[in-house]
């Protein structure tokens, strides 16, 4: 009977110590969902007054689902915001997306070429560890060889890609809003 006693105890102990243990997780997990919440609404208020950063942050987390549902939407206004604060990232993100027709925006090589031309006004190498080109690298790289990818680089081989699809009169489209974007700046 002891050992029975014993038995029952133990477990009785063990059950309470996962319970204690996952209380402590819950309670762990409901404070870092309070301080995700926290960090978006921070983030959102730096945006909203002009934090180039900040747009490109809130983008990102709308796109990859952390700490945010996904809401291609939003990750779309987002992105546009900081691009057109000049945001480098978030210039190549639209090209993107616009060249293949993600994130919640239609397919549009117009848009993609003005956002790649925006893109391609600093060196490729400053996108060098942002996840969305080192996807389309790699596809980039599998189309056109790894020898073309590493000589040309990733925007040169999607400015190809691009043009080969588009009238001249395309071309000369894109390459006027990014013109006129250019212009407007200070």
């Amino acid at each position: 009977m002891r050992h029975l006693f014993s038995s029952c105890a133990r477990r009785a102990f063990l059950v309470s110590a996962l319970a204690v243990t996952l209380a402590a997780n819950i309670a762990q997990t409901q404070a870092e969902v309070l301080d995700r919440r926290a960090e978006v609404e921070q983030l959102i208020f730096l945006a909203n007054r002009g934090s180039v950063e900040a747009m490109f942050a809130i983008a990102e987390m709308y796109r990859e689902k952390r700490p945010v549902p996904h809401d291609f939407a939003q990750a779309a206004k987002w992105y546009r915001s900081a691009a057109m604060a000049g945001h480098t990232r978030a210039r190549f993100a639209l090209a993107v997306f616009y060249y293949s027709g993600r994130l919640g925006v239609p397919r549009d090589f117009v848009q993609a070429l003005a956002w790649l031309i925006l893109a391609a006004a600093v060196p490729e190498r400053e996108l060098a560890d942002f996840s969305i080109y080192e996807i389309f690298k790699a596809l980039m790289c599998q189309l056109y060889g790894l020898d073309q990818c590493e000589k040309r680089g990733v925007i040169a081989l999607m400015h190809d890609a691009l043009t080969d699809s588009m009238t001249p009169d395309q071309i000369a489209e894109a390459q006027r809003m990014a013109r006129e974007w250019f212009e407007g700046q200070p």
